[in-house]
């Protein structure tokens, strides 16, 4: 199919999918990616804008086809080699596709993911790779490298609370993470003491920021203790000394007692 019709095609695409009508916008796209091959197709920026949006589209809160990874992986590889390392594209590119890895439990390819967004960012945005980074460490962590992650989050803390003021919300993201981690890990203790890093930066209590923030912290907590047990050799190795408690109870317990 020519470039110009892949060009128009995504256009209508992109039209139908900020009106809402994303079937109408899978249409389209279909007849663009329909007649290409995600491992052997020419670079070219309308493929991967239509690869991009193609994955956005199938991609939902608790799966995503393995066709997402290869689109999305094309759209990854075609902007480096278009556009370079440092292209905005390939930042967008590697963000969804560690969130497609994710949804379907393929950790170790999230943290690859993650980890290219952290070398694009490493020498221009250094705050910027620090949050990759604590996302690619989130990926080893529910991969069952937990020793690992929990020490490298731990060290990026570190050097972040220096340079920025106690108060600087952006820190809750750090702290939030490294609190589930443990948590999950079953090592209560440290995660009460690092979340008590967060108060500072917290709003005033019962007010509805407040009220979010324990939503969001929640939410992170709940997502990293899901299934972790299933991984963590600190966990998996108790099993043989003594007959855990059931998952849900403890973790529902410690995600109350952690969150002020």
């Amino acid at each position: 199919m020519p470039v110009g019709d892949d060009a128009a095609l995504l256009r209508e695409a992109q039209t139908a999918w900020r009106a809402g009508d994303h079937a109408a916008a899978a249409a389209a796209l279909a007849v663009v990616l329909t007649a290409q091959d995600p491992y052997t197709a020419p670079a070219s920026w309308a493929l991967v804008e239509a690869a991009l949006l193609w994955t956005r589209l199938y991609l939902r809160g608790d799966d995503a086809p393995l066709a997402a990874v290869a689109w999305c992986g094309y759209a990854q590889d075609a902007a480096v080699k278009l556009g370079g390392l440092r292209h905005p594209i390939v930042l967008r590119a590697a963000r969804l596709l560690a969130a497609v890895h994710t949804v379907r439990g393929e950790h170790a390819d999230a943290y690859d993911s993650h980890s290219t967004v952290v070398a694009a960012l490493s020498s221009t945005d250094l705050d910027g790779a620090c949050r990759a980074g604590a996302l690619a460490d989130l990926a080893a962590h529910a991969a069952g490298r937990c020793t690992e992650a929990i020490a490298h989050l731990t060290a990026v803390w570190q050097a972040w609370q220096p340079c920025h003021d106690t108060a600087d919300p952006a820190g809750l993201f750090y702290v939030y993470r490294l609190t589930a981690m443990l948590a999950a890990c079953g090592r209560h203790d440290e995660a009460r003491q690092r979340f008590r890093d967060a108060i500072p930066a917290l709003p005033p209590a019962h007010t509805p920021q407040r009220f979010a923030e324990r939503a969001e912290a929640r939410l992170v907590l709940e997502q990293t203790c899901r299934g972790h047990d299933l991984v963590c050799r600190r966990q998996v190795g108790a099993r043989y000394r003594r007959r855990p408690a059931p998952t849900g109870a403890v973790r529902a317990v410690t995600c109350a007692e952690l969150l002020p």
